[in-house]
């Protein structure tokens, strides 16, 4: 019974929080202080060094990197690949005393960076180095409280598994949620294995970590490939998660072969599994009609079928409300609940209003353009982790739209979008670091 409940308060944590995150926003993101944004850029140029170069390019580009400019961002990201150069997959770009010293300068001035590289060596014992556990829990602390995605993920681990932290299921699994939304979904893959597996929360439990994979394929790519590598070994609930992460992909925009897309919506829905999201995928499908038949009356059905279970389809039932697609056409009233949904924590919802004061569409000609509201709500949507809100708020800084170009966030937010699965991602960062200005 006490695994049961932990498995309970993991999934409220996880998939029915709308209203926790948005409840604490300040909206300052993806704004951050210059010290943070240096790391950010150099970093952007430091994984993409691993893309394009190599382990042996990469150490080459660090160590040029800081003869060049020994500045604490160089001197942390250095450290950081060198501390922990089996994660990368890369030689140390300096020795190990030097690479400790330069963690701990940078962190004396205020790196975060530094000190999450610090923490995880004394957590795990790596480099050669004795573990100190209490003492990285601490460094950890101090860099997730300053808002740094991989150590607000993995204080989220240790919560959930009260390792070092008071056992705290339903904080940390907010907390890995948080950081998946902030660019950091490592914790929701780590928590998935253990329930997979078997470990923290009792005997394996493939159903709930199959929830998790699915939640990590909003993020990132290694969470669909973890659902496709268990429907291929025959889990047939493993193939209704794949394909339903796969239609939500395509739903909010992803780029596939149209052939591809249509055969996961008729797959979808031949498992008729009665899920509730199943419904709402499906109904996004058909109103949109891309992937699938475009019919009001189908998409309508499933919206409201799936009604008394997702809050997704309260919007998609709003959206059509102000169109009038399928239903009565009453603008007014579907833009209050859009906006209800939308600042009540509901992403979706914010995507797809943002979207709608910007770019509308053939059957939304009537909707006044906004570019504040259209930045406002697609910020908003971004912060919670949805895709589409991520890529059209790189779009706004890229182009200026409700608020100053930006070159340095447009980049870094397209990083994001590219670890989210967006096929030009990587195309798009490149082009905006080339102006991209250090702050």
């Amino acid at each position: 019974m006490k695994t049961q409940s932990v498995r309970g308060v993991v999934w409220c944590g996880l998939f029915s929080f709308a209203g926790l995150c948005s409840a604490a926003t300040n909206y300052v993101w993806p704004a951050a202080s210059p010290e943070v944004l240096r790391e950010e850029l150099f970093g952007l140029r430091v994984l993409l060094a691993l893309e394009d170069k190599g382990p042996k390019g990469t150490t080459k580009f660090l160590r040029e990197s800081l003869a060049k400019d020994p500045s604490p961002h160089v001197q942390a990201w250095v450290a950081r690949l060198s501390l922990l150069a089996k994660d990368y997959g890369v030689e140390p770009a300096v020795d190990l005393a030097t690479a400790e010293t330069l963690a701990n300068g940078a962190a004396a001035y205020g790196s975060l960076v530094a000190l999450d590289t610090l923490a995880r060596v004394k957590l795990n014992g790596l480099s050669g180095y004795a573990g100190d556990f209490e003492s990285g829990v601490e460094l950890l602390g101090k860099a997730a409280t300053a808002g740094y995605p991989a150590a607000i993920a993995t204080e989220g681990v240790l919560f959930m598994r009260g390792k070092g932290r008071p056992k705290d299921v339903a904080r940390g699994a907010l907390m890995i949620r948080r950081a998946a939304a902030l660019g950091q979904p490592q914790g929701l893959f780590e928590i998935g294995v253990d329930f997979e597996m078997g470990g923290t929360f009792g005997p394996p439990n493939l159903e709930v970590a199959m929830e998790h994979y699915c939640l990590l394929a909003q993020y990132s790519n290694q969470g669909l490939n973890r659902l496709k590598m268990l429907a291929d070994a025959g889990h047939a609930r493993a193939r209704f998660f794949y394909l339903l992460a796969r239609v939500r992909r395509f739903n909010e925009g992803e780029e596939i072969a149209p052939s591809a897309a249509r055969a996961a919506v008729a797959d979808l829905a031949a498992l008729e599994t009665g899920d509730p999201r199943a419904w709402v995928e499906l109904g996004v499908a058909h109103l949109v009609g891309v992937y699938a038949t475009r019919d009001y009356a189908r998409a309508k059905n499933f919206f409201e079928r799936a009604l008394p279970f997702e809050e997704d389809a309260k919007m998609f039932l709003a959206y059509m409300q102000v169109g009038g697609l399928g239903v009565p056409k009453e603008a007014e009233a579907g833009l209050a609940k859009f906006g209800e949904l939308a600042d009540k924590g509901n992403a979706r919802a914010a995507a797809w209003l943002g979207a709608l004061y910007y770019w509308g569409n053939s059957d939304m000609k009537h909707v006044r353009k906004n570019k504040t509201k259209a930045f406002h709500y697609t910020r908003q949507a971004a912060e919670a982790g949805c895709s589409i809100g991520l890529r059209n708020l790189a779009f706004c800084y890229e182009h200026g739209i409700g608020t100053p170009e930006n070159y340095t966030l447009a980049a870094i937010i397209y990083w994001r979008v590219k670890q989210a699965g967006w096929r030009d991602g990587k195309e798009k960062v490149i082009r905006h670091l080339a102006f991209a200005k250090m702050p």
